[in-house]
């Protein structure tokens, strides 16, 4: 019997959601291997570099295992540094990591942590027990399919694993996490894997193709609708995220399974909540209706754009109109969804951009309130597919350059000056909303003081203009989406118009401040800088009363 720990890195509330899908698979299934598994939350220790290591130390596992899920975690500086001291500790333990990241970019990794000795290519069910079978008999594992590891100053590469064919056969992931409710209020669980999509961008198609086979599987109704039970029984957790690559699987037959799910979750009575995610054409109107009565309230949707030539370039494999309809389906049901949006890829033109301002403003995307950061403005990230290759190496310099995927440079010059303005209107607002985040705190500190509080009951008037500069800021945050895109629609008019070489930086500066001015008008009847006077003006009357 093995001590095993398994560490879950930093990460928003959705994040993490996807992370903790796969260690509660992994965590069940080396507890009933006759191990005992401790996992270590980074955000439950508040990323406190010194606990997680105590925490080590008085386990004194034989394996450690990270979770790479999404591919930013590949240049953590505090995941970098925490996996570094832990090697300085970790006694005889082997270090593994695993996830979709520790897939796609295994090399990347490998080489930014030093420390990590494998990692597990694609779904880890069938290769993490039977690594730790052979290490345990002491037996060599560099030939253990389904893995990557160092080797001197080599990284190798080992035969592809086959995929579990019936999902039916694995264990009901560990829930326990949940009983973390502030942490974790809504549970995630998968219902199938893979998609029959063949979207050329698509992170998860290269993360199945990891495998000697990649078919659509889907556990049965009946194996879901028991998963579901066990957590509102166990934890009192009713709100789900379907996390699928899509909810619908294969197609047809996929939407006959969501059928038969909708109907046996309305026939046991189960009083839930869920997210799905879906592609366009999968939206159908007697569908979703059902599905909505059995609990389902929002739709993360693969729109993509509003262009119909990328829509084709990439192999998406469906069309602007189709796109609309599911929109207005989804409207019609009144399910909300948050749109799955490219803006920028490497072969982008004026026209495209174009047409996907259009396409954002006449189906109201920009309207939307995002809980995240606007998913409208995101360009596309590249890993190591075929299809874009010959951009590793383009002359131009890099301006797409996230640390974790393939650098590439926007074809056409007056794109690449657009997205290069838009990083800067970007940092911009952040400067706004820290501002703004600044003052909601400073409220919310105001509202937890008992002689605030007190005050404010004798003046209603004091009272009556804090909630309203609170409800003010709120407006703020609720129409970011909006003033980006009014922003970038300016941003790519004027650039459109000016040869490349006379485009001025002053120029785009006063349109930028401009449009900020005319949406702090618009929503606050007053400047920036007259509000923040106004706010501040506030916090020394009570700072002077109290």
């Amino acid at each position: 019997m093995e001590k095993i720990v398994i560490i879950s890195p930093p990460g928003n509330t959705a994040e993490r959601m996807y992370s903790m899908r796969d260690i509660g698979m992994l965590s069940k299934i080396l507890t009933l291997n006759d191990n005992i598994v401790k996992v270590i939350d980074c955000i439950e220790y508040s990323n406190n570099l010194q606990k997680i290591l105590e925490i080590i130390k008085k386990e004194k596992p034989a394996f450690i295992f990270g979770i790479f899920m999404w591919a930013f975690l590949l240049s953590n500086n505090f995941l970098i540094q925490l996996f570094e001291e832990i090697n300085k500790i970790k006694d005889n333990a082997l270090i593994i990591a695993f996830g979709r990241a520790a897939t796609i970019r295994h090399e990347t990794l490998l080489i930014n942590f030093k420390s990590i000795q494998i990692a597990v290519i694609g779904e880890g069910e069938k290769t993490i027990p039977e690594l730790i079978a052979l290490i345990k008999n002491g037996k060599d594992f560099t030939k253990q399919k389904g893995i990557a590891y160092v080797k001197g100053e080599n990284i190798v590469l080992n035969e592809r694993q086959e995929q579990i064919h019936d999902l039916d056969t694995l264990p009901l992931p560990d829930h326990s996490y949940l009983k973390n409710r502030k942490l974790y209020p809504i549970a995630p669980l998968y219902t199938s894997r893979y998609c029959y999509g063949q979207c050329k961008f698509c992170i998860n198609k290269l993360y199945h193709h990891a495998h000697t086979t990649y078919e659509y599987r889907a556990r049965s109704v009946d194996s879901v609708i028991a998963e579901i039970e066990e957590i509102i029984n166990n934890y009192n957790v009713n709100i789900f995220y379907f996390v699928d690559d899509n909810f619908f699987v294969d197609g047809e037959k996929g939407k006959s399974r969501a059928i038969d799910f909708a109907e046996k979750i309305i026939k046991k009575n189960l009083k839930i909540s869920y997210f799905i995610e879906s592609r366009v054409n999968d939206v159908e109107i007697e569908l979703f209706t059902l599905l909505k009565k059995s609990g389902l309230r929002k739709v993360f949707l693969g729109i993509e754009s509003g262009s119909q030539t990328f829509l084709d370039r990439y192999h998406k494999e469906t069309t602007i109109s189709k796109n609309e309809v599911a929109i207005n389906i989804l409207r019609k049901l009144s399910i909300n969804f948050e749109p799955g949006f490219i803006m920028f890829e490497p072969y982008s033109t004026i026209e495209d951009l174009k047409q996907n301002i259009n396409f954002i403003k006449k189906n109201n995307l920009h309207l939307i309130n995002y809980a995240t950061s606007n998913p409208l403005l995101n360009p596309m990230n590249l890993y190591d597919d075929e299809f874009h290759k010959e951009l590793i190496n383009y002359s131009k310099e890099n301006v797409v350059n996230n640390d974790y995927s393939i650098p590439y440079s926007l074809i056409d010059d007056k794109v690449q000056e657009i997205f290069i303005n838009v990083k800067k209107m970007n940092n911009i607002l952040k400067n706004f909303n820290k501002t703004f985040n600044d003052y909601l705190n400073k409220i919310n500190i105001q509202f937890q003081n008992n002689n605030t509080n007190r005050i404010l009951k004798e003046n209603a008037e004091l009272n009556k203009k804090l909630v309203n500069i609170k409800y003010l800021i709120a407006k703020w945050f609720d129409h970011q989406s909006e003033l980006s895109i009014d922003l970038f629609e300016k941003i790519v008019a004027y650039i459109d118009e000016k040869v490349i070489n006379n485009i001025e930086a002053d120029k785009i500066n006063k349109i930028i401040k401009d449009e900020i001015t005319n949406f702090h008008f618009k929503y606050f009847n007053c400047s920036f800088e007259e509000n923040k006077k106004n706010i501040e003006s506030l916090f020394f009357t009570l700072s002077d009363i109290n």
